[in-house]
């Protein structure tokens, strides 16, 4: 009896190894699609991998990252694509609709982990539901249309003069860009649009913001807006234009003020995904989640900067504050 309990003890081991942990002689690759031009060791990179490591696995060792992006050019998104699925990457994790619909183009069969903005995955035909996405497509999405608003009412609060807001925008945020125009309409505040053109030169923006006498800038939710954060604060200082942005890493770097959820938390998520994918889950079958966790930040030292008091229900709102 004792024999045959020794015997089976390996047996129970390399089986607790399989469904548990991880085999060392299979490292998997997630190929990553970004559509604005992020770096492989870019804070939210750094976030999925946290996720994994939190769930078991070891970068390098279990998984690694193969990282494209198509620098803010959309028509390298396909290319970049059928690359990863040459390489027969194991996943694919994508940042929005442009490059999750290239992915979807390239390949019907390798999972895809679509982390989205203000997007419907329904409507533009990616899943069939949210219970039961039904394809190789599964993810999160954030619906920050309605935040738009509430955005532009913050800022409202925040400088009661506002009567000329400089756009930031750019084709991913075409959407928020809708909901903002018909928010500004409610409010009578005239927006002066200014759309980001390649090679992508920030302190023209805010240049051309300044010529047209605008009080305040808004950046809306698009990758190359992400990527060019920390420059977009430190000229928001420069140009002394109090700028209002969905992403809080702009406030961090020398913004206003922002709401909106926060990047790094789906790409956390997205580390669950990829891990239920790689012990055998169907995309099909993981439903497509749906965040709405949305965070008001505010750097105190900008508004000293600029001589802006900051009033007592913002500060009391606030999630952060940047001292």
């Amino acid at each position: 009896m004792i024999r045959r309990l020794l015997l089976c003890l390996p047996l129970a081991a390399a089986l607790s190894q399989v469904v548990y942990g991880q085999p060392s002689d299979h490292v998997r690759i997630i190929g990553s699609l970004a559509f604005g031009a992020t770096s492989p060791n870019d804070p939210i990179y750094e976030e999925l991998r946290k996720g994994l490591r939190e769930l078991g696995w070891v970068d390098g060792q279990d998984f690694r990252i193969e990282h494209r992006t198509a620098e803010g050019h959309q028509d390298r998104l396909m290319p970049l694509a059928t690359e990863l699925v040459r390489l027969k990457v194991d996943a694919i994790i994508t940042g929005n609709d442009e490059a999750t619909r290239a992915a979807r183009q390239a390949t019907a069969n390798i999972p895809i982990v679509a982390l989205l903005y203000n997007h419907d995955p329904v409507a533009s035909g990616f899943i069939q539901s949210f219970p039961r996405p039904g394809g190789n497509i599964t993810g999160v999405t954030v619906r920050d249309s309605q935040l738009a608003g509430k955005r532009l009412e913050l800022l409202k609060e925040m400088l009661p003069a506002l009567s000329r807001l400089a756009v930031f925008w750019d084709s991913p945020a075409r959407t928020e860009l809708a909901d903002l125009q018909q928010a500004a309409r409610s409010i009578g505040i005239h927006l002066y649009l200014i759309k980001l053109k390649p090679p992508g030169d920030i302190a023209a923006m805010f240049a051309d913001a300044r010529a047209q006498r605008a009080d305040a800038v808004m950046v809306l939710h698009a990758p190359q807006f992400y990527v060019n954060r920390n420059r977009i604060g430190a000229l928001s200082r420069e140009y002394m234009l109090p700028t209002c942005s969905s992403f809080w890493e702009i406030i961090e770097a020398g913004g206003l003020m922002s709401y909106s959820t926060d990047t790094r938390d789906q790409y956390h998520r997205g580390a669950y995904f990829i891990d239920r994918i790689f012990r055998g889950a169907k995309p099909a079958e993981l439903p497509f989640e749906e965040a709405s966790n949305a965070k008001l930040v505010v750097n105190v030292r900008t508004a000293e900067v600029l001589r802006l008091p900051i009033p007592q229900s913002i500060l009391l709102a606030a999630d952060r504050t940047i001292k």
